[in-house]
């Protein structure tokens, strides 16, 4: 799955390194900072018996399998539970992005956009975690969370940031040119390959400066010959059973660079590295990545019995650890011509 690269192992391990690092208590200081009586998800320790989920009134659309609970619409992808499991995960991902862009969500090019009263969109924010980060951070700007399932804060104390349900698939609800930035992060799991470019041509029709799109291919470069098989194994399913691509970087980018209106197009890929040889982000991207491949079960559920499947999960990602394996992750940008399509229009209606 690629060469090995004991050099750049090295950096990224001496980068990396941080002892003393525990997932939990990294996750328990980022969640105990939202109040439980704001949220609609968290473990139990941090969420009140009482609470309401959204997947708990809204039973007509939650279908279960075992004791997993998933969206249940036909046309909607739904490899991943929406469960409180799940969105505990999600969370902890949100704070391994943080770390892992150094603190920034966002390229040197589109930091302009915060600098002034912009108005930005977070398609699939999920739980809302990243708008509600960013707008403490830019007062100044307002933030709209849009998802298909409403698990982001059933109360706000912000008045910089909404949120508002539906599939981007059957269209966005905003006029043309409506945000500053429209932002779509770990989105590859709910999209087949058809889907980006619906989902694209939405995201650049109501932006109108900048897109920024965070991801993750799963290459597992180095990864040993247990975690290789069944990493083809569980993306040959996912493709076979669902159309989707686990390596999203090449779709996204050539989507975005047949566009016509779109400029200025930046590409950057990082290695992460996979297990306790990357200190601190490489701890907390074998938990995600483990506790992501368990939460595909129902999905590739025809390869193995659950017991068996979790099984090699657990040999699986032991090996990635031992082999000093890691990934591809990746962050594009792109501005869009709008005062160009503007001219061009203008043009034509002269002639």
């Amino acid at each position: 799955m690629g060469a090995t690269n004991s050099t750049s192992k090295r950096r990224l391990s001496k980068r990396f390194h941080n002892n003393n690092f525990l997932i939990n208590d990294s996750y328990d200081r980022f969640s105990n900072n939202i109040p439980s009586s704001k949220r609609r998800i968290s473990s139990e320790s941090t969420i009140s018996s009482h609470s309401t989920n959204s997947f708990d009134r809204c039973t007509e659309l939650i279908k279960t399998f075992g004791s997993r609970k998933y969206f249940n619409r036909d046309h909607v992808k739904d490899i991943f539970p929406t469960d409180n499991d799940e969105l505990k995960r999600l969370e902890l991902t949100h704070i391994w992005n943080k770390e892992l862009w150094e603190g920034q969500s966002f390229f040197l090019p589109v930091d302009e956009v915060f600098s002034r009263n912009a108005k930005v969109l977070d398609i699939g924010c999920g739980t809302g975690i990243w708008s509600l980060d960013m707008a403490r951070k830019y007062p100044n700007c307002h933030f709209t969370g849009f998802d298909i399932v409403d698990n982001f804060p059933l109360e706000l104390k912000q008045s910089n940031v909404d949120f508002a349900l539906g599939n981007i698939l059957e269209g966005l609800p905003y006029d043309d040119n409506t945000f500053d930035l429209v932002f779509m992060r770990n989105m590859k799991g709910c999209l087949s390959q058809k889907d980006y470019n619906k989902c694209l041509q939405e995201i650049i029709r109501v932006s109108s400066r900048w897109i920024l799109i965070l991801d993750s291919d799963i290459i597992l470069i180095d990864g040993g010959p247990l975690a290789n098989q069944l990493r083809e194994e569980v993306l040959d399913e996912l493709m076979k059973n669902y159309d989707i691509n686990m390596m999203p970087s090449s779709i996204i980018r050539k989507c975005l660079e047949d566009n016509n209106q779109l400029s200025d197009i930046h590409f950057e890929d990082k290695q992460c590295p996979i297990g306790e040889w990357g200190g601190r982000l490489g701890t907390l991207y074998l938990e995600i990545l483990k506790w992501a491949t368990k939460n595909l079960y129902h999905s590739v559920s025809t390869l193995y019995s659950e017991e068996e499947y979790n099984l090699k999960v657990d040999e699986a990602f032991e090996e990635l650890n031992h082999y000093n394996g890691y990934d591809m992750v990746f962050r594009i940008c792109a501005k869009k011509n709008v005062e160009k399509r503007k001219s061009l229009k203008k043009i034509v209606r002269n002639t």
